[in-house]
């Protein structure tokens, strides 16, 4: 049987990488220092540094929650979803009066501003030593009382990279390729000057648990994003 134009078509674009469909289930999270370091030891010493200042030693902190638990190809291991956030532009009209059939006019507002509304939204697995309670919740706080200003003496602020991976490309020779590698990078989200906005609540009970039980989710804010 003869395979129709369109089925060959769509077989013969499939067949390069580029244009394949992504696995969409294959992506890696890394929080990094806005030093270049690639930890968060600095941030984590910063916001001692603020409790200490402001609150005294009422947080329990673990400096080294993610650095302990991000491999240096996949990333943090412990992320189970993200919500990438939108872009928006707000589009107003301009009516003219008496001006009969003509239809008003419309000119560009502002993008949607990144915050509180527009976030990065970040799911984790709980453990015995959370990360969300150990490091981003003590954070939070350390935030609110220091503030956004940036005086370069405390820096309570990270870069997370996303990274948007998919199966290898095709043939004998790309077979090597481990995940992770630039071999099958789809395309990686840069989110800049991020801080925890957000920590989500915790409901416990003697129920029998389940898998929302066992997750936790985080807000952060930026300052701005790239796509790479």
């Amino acid at each position: 049987m003869s395979i129709n134009p369109v089925q060959r078509r769509l077989d013969s674009l499939t067949e390069n990488w580029v244009n394949d469909i992504p696995a969409k289930f294959l992506w890696t999270i890394d929080f990094q220092s806005r030093g270049g370091s690639g930890s968060l030891l600095t941030v984590a010493s910063s916001i001692a540094r603020v409790l200490e200042e402001y609150e005294g030693r009422r947080w329990s902190l673990n400096g080294d929650l993610f650095t302990n638990r991000t491999d240096d190809n996949i990333g943090f291991l412990f992320a189970q979803t993200i919500a990438l956030p939108p872009e928006q532009l707000a589009v107003g009209t301009l009516p003219v009066e008496n001006s009969g059939g003509f239809v008003a006019g419309y000119y560009s507002g502002r993008r949607t501003d990144y915050g509180g509304n527009n976030k990065l939204d970040i799911t984790f697995l709980d453990q015995n030593k959370d990360v969300i309670d150990l490091f981003i919740r003590p954070w939070l706080v350390a935030t609110s009382y220091y503030g956004l200003i940036e005086d370069n003496e405390v820096d309570l602020k990270c870069n997370i990279m996303v990274n948007l991976h998919s199966r290898n490309p095709s043939g004998f020779e790309e077979r090597g390729i481990p995940f992770g590698s630039f071999g099958n990078l789809r395309k990686s989200y840069m989110f800049e000057d991020c801080v925890p906005i957000n920590v989500e609540g915790e409901q416990l009970s003697y129920n029998e648990m389940t898998q929302g039980d066992l997750m936790k989710t985080a807000s952060f804010a930026f300052a701005k994003y790239k796509l790479l």
